[in-house]
Order: C-alpha cells, then sequence, then structure tokens
C-alpha cells in the first residue's frame, strides 16, 4: 500500500502545483489519476480505513463514481470488513489496467503539453 500512496501523493502534487486551469482537461485527466491511484492504495474506500484527500481536488470523475456506485469491493460487508475471499491483486491489477489506458489515451491524444511537465 506505501508505494500506492507515494505515487498518488506524486500525482496529487503535480496536480496542485503544475496545473493551473482547475477546467482544464489536464486537470481533469489529473484528477482522473489521482482517484484511480488513491483507490489502489485504499481498496476499501468509501469504507475502512483512508487518509484525507486535498480539498482542491473533488471526489469526482468517471472512475470515482463508478467505484463507489458498485459500492466499493464487492464483498465488502458493513460488519465485518473484507471477505477473507477478497482478492485484492485482481482488483488491483484492473484498476492498474484502466490507469494505464488513461494515462496513455491522454500522452498519446497530445492532452498533456511536454511543457507541463
Amino acid at each position: 500500500m506505501q508505494c500506492w500512496v507515494e505515487v498518488m501523493n506524486k500525482i496529487e502534487c503535480w496536480l496542485l502545483l503544475k496545473v493551473v486551469d482547475r477546467h482544464s482537461l489536464e486537470w481533469k485527466w489529473g484528477g482522473e489519476t489521482v482517484w484511480m491511484v488513491y483507490v489502489l492504495a485504499y481498496l476499501e474506500f468509501p469504507f475502512g480505513q483512508w487518509t484525507c484527500w486535498s480539498p482542491k481536488i473533488s471526489p469526482e470523475g468517471y472512475f470515482l463514481e463508478g467505484w463507489v456506485a458498485k459500492g466499493a469491493l464487492p464483498s465488502w460487508d458493513d460488519s465485518k470488513g473484507l471477505s477473507e475471499d477478497t482478492d485484492f491483486i485482481s482488483v488491483r491489477g484492473a484498476i492498474w489496467d484502466k490507469f494505464q489506458e488513461t494515462v496513455f489515451m491522454v500522452f498519446a491524444g497530445g492532452v498533456v503539453s511536454p511543457d507541463s511537465s
């Protein structure tokens, strides 16, 4: 989990410090990627324990809304937490695949300019 937190913090810092226009496609893309990696770090979100995120980054976007609408992990039980049969590796693998698609789509499409890094 710690490595995912570090990745999330780096993307969050990039988004907050480098992306000026909060209505730009770059900001929307950055928000999507922040939430993907946030969930990778805290698979139990919005349940369980997790750290706060910057209030400047709204909890919105296709990925996060879909995650919450599905009730997060399918094997969550409010009284017990995650069931023992939760396959964290598969869940993380699926989110990682979606993250890579999102990154590729944006960089291949030229939405993020080379001088914005």
